[in-house]
């Protein structure tokens, strides 16, 4: 049987709660599926808003993102002149979410968005 010391209870715990702050949270993906680069990303949930800046033609660029509060993701953009906007239909809430958000834009318009999201550390 092991004994475990007060001391050694927690550093473990401090561990534990560490490893949880590290992979909690939201990433949102975004895959430029067009031949134009797309300008000025910015990721908005509720409480904040992320700038991911410049995702070039066929590259992704991830971004992790924290709400204050019941969110789901919205986004803004510019391509080639014209601004471009989607909301992803999701779900999550302050850092208790983990998961990912994968959204593919071409040009001003976002072609199809993906939400897997978990509440919770596991």
């Amino acid at each position: 049987m092991v004994k475990w010391s007060i001391g050694s209870f927690i550093v473990a715990l401090v561990c534990v709660l560490a490893w949880m702050k590290i992979t909690s949270g939201v990433h949102v993906n975004v895959t430029n599926v067009g031949d134009t680069a797309l300008e000025n990303v910015v990721v908005e949930v509720t409480g904040g808003k992320f700038e991911i800046g410049t995702v070039e033609a066929g590259a992704t660029e991830s971004i992790k993102v924290h709400a204050t509060g019941e969110s789901h993701v919205r986004l803004r953009w510019e391509s080639g002149g014209k601004k471009g906007f989607g909301r992803v239909d999701c779900y999550f809430e302050g850092d208790d979410y983990h998961g990912d958000v994968d959204v593919e834009i071409e040009g001003e318009i976002m072609k199809s968005s993906k939400a897997e999201l978990d509440p919770g550390v596991f």
